[in-house]
Formats: C-alpha cells, structure tokens, sequence
C-alpha cells in the first residue's frame, strides 16, 4: 500500500535526512511527485503549550504546508493525495497522540469537505481543540493574518501521525535495520 495513506506515490527518488525544509527531519519524493516531510519525536504530549514539542512540530507542518500552498497551480489547495506531513512517535509517546490524535487525523481525512469537523468522542473533541489553538497561533506568525476553517481542515488532512519502535528489540527495529542495509 501507498505510504503515508497518499495516492500510489511510486518509488522512492529522494530521500533527504536533515533536509533544507521546514519539516526537515526525514523528506521523501516519490516518482510520482507525491512528497511526504516526517518529524520525528520520541515522545510529544497533547499540549497547545509554545514551547511544547507539539505546538513546535506543527509550527513546522504549518510552513511547510505553505511552502506546498505556494508550489501548488494558482487557484489550487494542497493535494491531499499526493502531499503528507508526518509525526512519527515512539510507543514512549501517550495515547493521546499514538491513538486519539491518530484516529481524529484519519477521520478529518476521509470526511467530506463540507461536513463540519465532528470529532467522535470527547478525546478527539479535545486534541481538536489543541492542534486548532497551535495551528491558529503558528499560521497568524507565519502570515500575519488568521486561518481560516477552511486553511486548518486543509491543512489537518495532510498530517498522519505514524507509531516507530526502532529501539533495540522493538518491532520495528529489524525493518529499519534492512532498509537502512539496502540504501
């Protein structure tokens, strides 16, 4: 399947660690054109605080999303199917971002443009809230004006939040291992 749940993206053509990006942890174009930004934090909280490992993760999911609003036709919004900003977590990370804001990420992507964002349970209505307060406050930086409903509900559908167990003995620690052996 796809990565990052984006339209076939092809193979890999561009793998950049540390890149020159506003998400510059790990960039990956695809021969498609398809382009996915990953942060990675071991472990990130629910928190719309500043300084807060969140709050600067999407401070850079904001930029980097305008950096694709920018590169995308005149008259037209980010392609969801072809552009993802990623939060990868450890199992260190709490559930409220492993799980809560997983799953509000997921749905607000399959959720018809003109349905109002309804989260599902008071956990999803929370990590809304959040991720709404820090996107507002790093868009009005970024801009100088505030986003509008529908600048969030674009940009929200672009991110995923993915769970990495790379530590030793971790579930995912011998697939990282081979592909990091055939780069």
């Amino acid at each position: 399947s796809p990565p990052f749940e984006m339209s076939a993206a092809g193979s890999v053509e561009e793998f950049q660690c540390e890149a020159q990006q506003d998400v510059d942890d790990v960039c990956v174009g695809y021969s498609s054109g398809a382009k996915a930004a990953v942060q990675v934090k071991r472990t990130v909280s629910l928190s719309d605080a500043l300084d807060s490992g969140l709050s600067k993760t999407v401070g850079q999911f904001v930029k980097q999303y305008l950096r694709y609003q920018r590169e995308s036709p005149p008259g037209h919004s980010v392609d969801p199917l072809s552009r993802r900003l990623v939060l990868a977590v450890s199992p260190a990370a709490p559930a409220t971002i492993r799980t809560v804001l997983r799953s509000l990420l997921q749905a607000v992507a399959t959720m018809p443009s003109e349905r109002p964002l309804d989260p599902r349970n008071e956990d999803e209505k929370k990590a809304l809230e959040v991720i709404t307060v820090v996107i507002q406050r790093h868009w009005q930086e970024a801009t100088g004006s505030p986003a509008q409903g529908q600048d969030i509900r674009d940009l929200l559908r672009l991110i995923r939040v993915v769970e990495l167990d790379v530590d030793p003995a971790g579930r995912d620690e011998s697939v990282a291992e081979d592909l990091l052996r055939q780069a």
